[in-house]
């Protein structure tokens, strides 16, 4: 095989690993390499795909293997950073990505992977620098753009998300991401320049399914605003299908995983719980998505005893790994320790001083179990919107993560069914250790509610738990300009404009 053909083979590799063929990208980049042994290139590459596959050690042994053999090449410092981060071990992600723009300071990716890594550990100046930093570097790579605006977003600061969402489109107008986002925090009227704009690249454009229902997604949005409930549902309805086509959801497995927890705890006596004390007390904030999950955080974190670290995914995937992957019984003492090591390492990174964390994540509403028996001292606190509201927002937005469920209405009315009767099943086990709160009550009783859920966390009063929509800290979800403004009626009963269309799975609920 000539130079030539070895181009041509790794360019098609290439080809391979873009549309996701990871594993045949493996094996055939190992064949070829047996041919080149030290062509690095080929390592990153095949390093690169186990990491997508979520084989992070393999990917890692790779990445060092490069380095060992030329400590300057700042593709394989990149790429182990993102391993280290993906492995949760930031402080090593950092000093990798450190040591690669000591050699390449103009290196864009790495520079705007270490500023993904600052905005996940909530290092929010630190994280708009190396952007910025990035979009000097590389003035056209739309992706930092994206997280530019996702960051600015997230802060609140909607102006200046604008200005870098709206740069995406132009940049990449097949991007479509963007629109959802701006979608979010725009309020709509007629004749809306961003409206017309999403039509056309909707009718004109080349979009894959993912981009199409972003789209969708967004003028669902758009004619929701503008109170043409009839064609915001036709939207959301064909975006909702285009999800459910991609992600394949099949609701079998989560039904298993709810009998398997409530099968797990049914005859648990709590008897011995965790006896390893850590001077920080947990505040879990749980429930349905959408069912205002970030308004009680951005009430609690506007405390100055509280921090709200957001929507972690640290104990989920904790659980599952000690528990589920390793097969281990719930009254296991070494798994039990193990949780509670790798969540109290995972959070130490956003260097809090405060003696009260929030974790915002709603479904660790399936964890309680096992917070009580991990962290016998925590908080949980659950809070629950009127069902019909809350089946009818999960069904119009599009989220990240594992919410695939959203995304078929039969799907979704029984989840939202199994997580009522699992909420139900802790709530009988665990009375004590679980605070429920009504979302209508915090809308029409706001401070006889905040003062509840303070007085169940232990915290005394302060006003600014009051004026929580002043408080300037980030909010990473959907809910991010929602949970910013003063408490408001309008999303109680929401459901009502759309009832007509949903009338056969909304009276199930």
């Amino acid at each position: 095989m000539n130079e030539e053909q070895i181009k041509l083979k790794i360019h098609r590799l290439v080809n391979q690993y873009n549309v996701g063929n990871y594993t045949l990208v493996i094996r055939e980049s190992g064949i070829l390499l047996k041919k080149i042994p030290t062509n690095f290139f080929l390592m990153n590459l095949i390093g690169s795909s186990f990491q997508k596959i979520g084989q992070l050690e393999k990917a890692k042994k790779i990445f060092e293997d490069i380095i060992a053999f030329d400590s300057s090449n700042t593709a394989a410092l990149n790429n182990l950073g993102n391993t280290y981060k993906s492995l949760k071990n930031f402080e090593s992600a950092e000093k990798t990505y450190k040591q690669a723009l000591e050699i390449e300071p103009n290196f864009a990716n790495c520079l705007q992977n270490f500023a993904n890594l600052k905005f996940d550990l909530n290092n929010y100046d630190e994280a708009i620098k190396l952007y910025k930093e990035a979009i000097n570097s590389e003035p056209k790579n739309h992706l930092t753009y994206y997280n530019l605006g996702l960051l600015y977003q997230s802060l609140g600061q909607f102006d200046e998300a604008k200005l870098y969402l709206e740069k995406v489109t132009k940049l990449n107008p097949q991007f479509t991401n963007a629109d959802k986002i701006l979608s979010r925090f725009t309020k709509y009227k007629k004749g809306d320049n961003h409206i017309e704009n999403m039509k056309q690249r909707l009718e004109k454009s080349r979009l894959t399914d993912f981009n199409k229902s972003n789209i969708l997604f967004a003028l669902g949005k758009a004619y929701e605003d503008i109170k043409d409930y009839e064609k915001s549902f036709v939207f959301l309805e064909e975006a909702n299908d285009i999800q459910k086509k991609i992600t394949k959801y099949d609701f079998s497995n989560d039904e298993n995983l709810f009998k398997n927890l409530t099968k797990k705890f049914s005859n648990f006596e709590f008897k011995e719980v965790n006896k390893k004390f850590y001077d920080k007390v947990y505040i879990f904030i749980v429930g349905l998505p959408r069912s205002g999950t970030s308004l009680i955080e951005q009430i609690l974190s506007s405390h100055s005893s509280v921090y709200g670290a957001g929507e972690l995914q640290y104990l989920p995937d904790a659980i599952k790994t000690e528990f589920f992957l390793k097969n281990k019984p719930i009254s296991d003492k070494i798994a039990q320790e193990k949780v509670f090591e790798l969540f109290n390492e995972n959070v130490s990174a956003f260097n809090f001083k405060e003696k009260h964390l929030t974790d915002k994540n709603p479904l660790n509403f399936l964890w309680i179990g096992f917070i009580k028996l991990i962290f016998p001292n925590s908080k949980i606190i659950h809070i629950k919107r009127d069902i019909k509201d809350n089946y009818f927002s999960l069904f119009k937005n599009a989220f990240d993560g594992n919410m695939n469920w959203c995304y078929n209405k039969s799907d979704l009315l029984r989840y939202c069914q199994k997580y009522q009767e699992i909420t139900n099943f802790w709530n009988q086990k665990l009375p004590d250790f679980i605070h429920n709160v009504e979302y209508e009550n915090i809308i029409s009783d706001t401070k006889n509610e905040i003062n509840k859920i303070l007085e169940f966390c232990n915290l005394p009063w302060e006003d600014n738990c009051l004026q929580f929509y002043k408080t300037k800290r980030a909010i990473k979800t959907v809910s991010s300009a929602q949970a910013r403004k003063p408490i408001y009626e309008s999303s109680v009963q929401s459901y009502k404009n759309y009832e007509k269309f949903l009338k056969e799975y909304l009276s199930k609920l």
